[in-house]
């Protein structure tokens, strides 16, 4: 999910987040892309010079900073706890109906951190199903997590 207009359209600010988010989630393509779109090598010496590649996570957490300009956030929880609801509202949508269909829910949205510096925040919704195989690969996987449960249901926060 990203920005859009009061009518459902894809504002600009909504692009560039779903362009970000594209190339986040399927970097194997990002050339490919720019090649599309008239980024060639000739007038700029090389796609390459586009992409600008990170640190590994890990280093990120030693250093306890980090020079990206996506985050990826994982948002844990058992069924029913709102991670869903959790995940819209940062693109300020209220409540919307999830198809059990879709693989994952995920949201992309421009946030403030650190002196006003501005990144692209992805929250991506983990189901129950696949919450052992995220943990077993650890800090590979994301830069920060979130545990949502339901107060109103005891065993709630011993699933989360």
């Amino acid at each position: 999910s990203v920005m859009t207009s009061e009518m459902g359209w894809l504002t600009m600010e909504g692009y560039m987040a779903l362009w970000t988010l594209n190339l986040f989630l399927y970097p194997e393509y990002t050339l490919e892309y720019l090649g599309y779109l008239g980024y060639n090598s000739d007038t700029r010496g090389n796609q390459l010079s586009a992409v600008h590649v990170t640190p590994r996570r890990n280093d990120d957490f030693k250093r306890q900073i980090s020079s990206r300009d996506v985050l990826q956030c994982y948002v844990f929880g058992p069924e029913g706890s709102g991670k869903s609801c959790f995940i819209n509202r940062l693109i300020k949508k209220g409540e919307i109906e999830i198809s059990p269909e879709i693989e994952r829910h995920i949201c992309i949205n421009r946030i403030k951190c650190q002196a006003q510096q501005e990144k692209y925040l992805i929250l991506q919704e983990v189901r129950e199903s696949d919450q052992e195989k995220i943990l077993e690969k650890g800090r590979e996987m994301c830069d920060l997590a979130i545990v949502l449960y339901d107060t109103t249901k005891p065993d709630c926060f011993e699933k989360a």
